[in-house]
């Protein structure tokens, strides 16, 4: 019977691991950071050790392909981010290719970026990446923060201040 055959694959699918809850994987949700001026993607306390295939950085509600990344390279070592490290926006790191030109002074004041990593695929981590939205706001000395949105089951979405293009307050730039 066709439903049989169908019902046996589904079972050998869930068995082998193969089903994921979503088409895209799982998302965590990191904490976002900052030093020397240049944001940070952290990963939350006590979860288990994250070893990075690729980060980036890009400009978020753009047409245009606005972007940093990084890219492990083939048979290097990955970077492994352990419970509450962080991995900086802009710096060179031994065994990964960059690619994109967005530079941390390229990064404007009131703009969206989104920032992610993704963990080297394995079969029990397939698609695991941590991604958070975050806009930049900057003092008159120059000094920035980057304000992370909140997600919050009473209120939504927590939208920063600084994010002008979602508060009605779109600047020509």
């Amino acid at each position: 019977m066709k439903v049989d055959k169908w019902l046996w694959v589904l079972f050998l699918c869930v068995l082998s691991g193969g089903v994921n809850a979503t088409p895209i994987g799982w998302v965590g949700v990191p904490v976002i950071s900052s030093s020397d001026n240049a944001p940070l993607i952290c990963l939350p306390r006590n979860v288990e050790a994250f070893p990075v295939y690729r980060a980036m950085l890009e400009e978020s509600f753009t047409k245009e392909s606005i972007f940093w990344a990084l890219y492990l390279e083939p048979n290097a070592e990955p970077v492994i981010l352990k419970s509450g490290e962080c991995l900086k926006f802009d710096e060179e790191l031994k065994g990964y290719r960059r690619e994109g030109d967005l530079t941390l002074s390229r990064l404007k004041p009131n703009f969206t970026y989104n920032f992610s990593i993704d963990r080297v695929n394995d079969v029990a981590h397939h698609n695991h990446f941590y991604s958070a939205t975050f806009c930049v706001l900057e003092d008159d000395k120059g000094e920035r923060q980057y304000p992370q949105y909140v997600r919050s089951s009473a209120k939504g979405e927590i939208i920063p201040q600084c994010d002008a293009r979602r508060n009605g307050n779109v600047l020509d730039q």
